[in-house]
């Protein structure tokens, strides 16, 4: 499958590709400045920013060291598709928090974004905050999906009895917030250090997770993202976003989630 890079030159076509797939808004700009969500760690505590001038070595290092962490996440994480549903905000959330489970060595558990989503939105399809996302992650967790009766219910009450008790088990704990200035140079960083993140990007009204792993493409930067449009975006949900349109207007890392096995 042909690879896809996001640039200035190609991303209004993503807009247009977005719209016309019936992907419609889902990501509503950010509300708290950087800096100010709630219970944050700032993130010059414990996260690392690295120089630009040492972003290539460090790629080379990543590529040599062929991480298994990366191709692991690629085998086990699942592809996700909204499918037209306005929750890309909580899909990118509860992606970023599997991503997170298996840094930490947690086994893989496949997650339910609407159990994000619909708390935040009273169950309606429409857009979020990424704030409201780590606000009910933090609060209420993300559940199973394993417990939806089927996929992109936003009607909890046909969910299997038990369901808030288990996103309990998946709450993110810890994150970073990260500061408006060098937005980007904090995703590559995230990256180069193997930490996921979410972002929200308003010129495209939408939100996705930053994977691990991070590039120099000609006299630029690229990072590679996930995104929740089904496995016929990109490379099976990959694709790369470029410095500028690829910096992020909203973003936290993820430090810890809830060590439990289920």
């Amino acid at each position: 499958m042909p690879e896809l890079v996001i640039d200035d030159r190609n991303y209004r076509d993503m807009i247009r590709q977005q719209k016309d797939a019936g992907f419609h808004a889902g990501y509503m700009g950010r509300v708290a400045p950087y800096g100010e969500m709630p219970h944050a760690i700032p993130a010059e505590e414990g996260f690392t920013l690295i120089p630009r001038a040492e972003w290539d070595d460090r790629i080379k290092q990543k590529d040599a060291e062929k991480s298994w962490l990366y191709d692991l996440i690629r085998d086990v994480q699942p592809c996700l598709f909204q499918n037209g549903l306005r929750y890309c905000h909580a899909y990118a959330c509860a992606s970023t928090i599997m991503t997170q489970r298996i840094v930490q060595g947690l086994p893989h558990v496949p997650l339910c974004p609407e159990s994000i989503g619909g708390p935040i939105t009273n169950w309606m399809n429409r857009g979020a905050y990424i704030d409201d996302d780590l606000a009910q992650a933090v609060k209420g967790g993300c559940c199973a999906m394993s417990y939806q009766d089927k996929l992109l219910s936003t009607s909890p009450r046909l969910w299997k009895p038990g369901w808030e008790q288990d996103a309990l088990n998946h709450r993110i704990t810890e994150w970073w917030d990260v500061p408006s200035e060098k937005a980007f140079d904090y995703a590559m960083s995230a990256a180069l250090l193997s930490l996921p993140s979410q972002i929200g990007l308003n010129w495209w009204a939408h939100s996705v997770e930053y994977s691990l792993k991070a590039r120099r493409n000609g006299n630029r930067y690229e990072i590679l993202f996930f995104n929740s449009h089904g496995e016929s975006y990109g490379d099976k949900g990959y694709a790369w976003l470029a410095e500028g349109k690829g910096t992020p207007d909203s973003m936290f890392v993820p430090r810890q989630v809830t060590p439990s096995d289920l």
